[in-house]
């Protein structure tokens, strides 16, 4: 899958998450998706 299609609304959604359950509100946040090697 190619990681330049992920919406985003879904990467915002993500980030978010992760600032509510780990406590990073406020600081500044970067997602690096990767593809993946399905064998």
């Amino acid at each position: 899958r190619n990681p330049e299609l992920i919406h985003f609304s879904y990467r915002r959604y993500l980030e978010n998450r992760l600032r509510e359950q780990f406590g990073f509100m406020g600081s500044p946040m970067r997602l690096t998706f990767q593809t993946r090697d399905d064998e």
